[in-house]
C-alpha cells in the first residue's frame, strides 16, 4: 500500500454586521408613525435623553436642514426590499450576514497556477523524496536537560552554573571537564561570579538531581 501526502491551500474572507448595524438598518425601514413610537419608549426608559425642538423664530437655514434630516429617513421601495431581503438572509444565518469565496473557486484558480515541469510530467522531485525519507532530528541530551533545568527552583546563580556544567556534557551523560576549564568555558556573567569548587559541586548536584 501507497501513501501520499499533498498541501491544499484555502483563501476565505468573512463579512459579518455588527448588531449594532443590524439595528441601525431596523430604524432606517421603520415607518414614519412606528419610529415617533420608538423614540418615544425609549425617552421614557430613558430619563438622560432629551428632544432638540426647533424653536419657533428659527431660521430658514435650520428648517432647510431639519428637511434634509427628514428626507434622509425616506427610503426608496427598492431599497427597503433590499432590507428586507437581507433581514431573512440575517433570520436564517444565526451568524449574520456572511460571504465567503467558495472553496471551488480556490481550487480551480489554485489548479490553473503555473506548474513547474516536474509536476507537469509526473516526475518526483528526488530532493523531496530524501527529506520525506530523512529521520526527524531528536533533541540532544544537553538540549533536553537544559529544557528541564530552566524550571528548576534555584537561585541565579547555581542557574548558570548548571546551565554551563549541562552544555560541557558527554553523549554518554559525564562531565569530563575540570570545574577551572569549564568556568574558562564559560560566559563572562559566570566568571564575574568567581564559583568556588564547592559551588561547583553545589551545582552539579542540582543537575544530578
Amino acid at each position: 500500500m501507497r501513501f501520499q501526502t499533498s498541501q491544499q491551500m484555502k483563501l476565505g474572507q468573512h463579512m459579518k454586521l455588527a448588531p449594532r448595524m443590524i439595528q441601525s438598518m431596523e430604524i432606517l425601514q421603520m415607518p414614519l408613525a412606528e419610529l415617533r413610537e420608538r423614540i418615544e419608549q425609549e425617552l421614557e426608559s430613558n430619563p438622560t435623553l432629551e428632544v432638540a425642538e426647533i424653536e419657533a423664530g428659527a431660521g430658514l437655514d435650520e428648517r432647510e436642514g431639519a428637511s434634509a434630516n427628514e428626507q434622509a429617513l425616506n427610503i426608496e421601495p427598492e431599497s427597503a426590499g433590499d432590507f428586507a431581503r437581507l433581514d431573512e438572509y440575517t433570520e436564517s444565518n444565526p451568524d449574520a450576514a456572511e460571504n465567503t469565496y467558495s472553496d471551488s473557486r480556490v481550487t480551480r484558480d489554485f489548479d490553473q497556477m503555473p506548474r513547474t515541469r516536474a509536476s507537469n510530467s509526473g516526475e518526483r522531485d528526488a530532493k523531496i523524496d530524501a527529506m520525506a525519507a530523512a529521520p526527524a532530528r531528536g533533541a540532544s541530551l544537553s538540549e533536553q536537560l537544559l529544557a528541564q533545568w530552566s524550571l528548576t527552583d534555584v537561585n541565579d546563580r547555581v542557574k548558570l552554573m548548571g546551565e554551563a556544567i549541562i552544555a560541557n556534557l558527554e553523549d554518554d551523560g559525564y562531565l569530563r571537564v575540570e570545574f577551572d576549564e569549564l568556568e574558562e568555558r564559560s560566559g563572562q556573567d559566570l566568571r564575574d561570579l568567581k564559583p568556588t569548587e564547592a559551588d561547583w559541586e553545589l551545582a552539579l548536584q542540582a543537575v544530578q538531581l
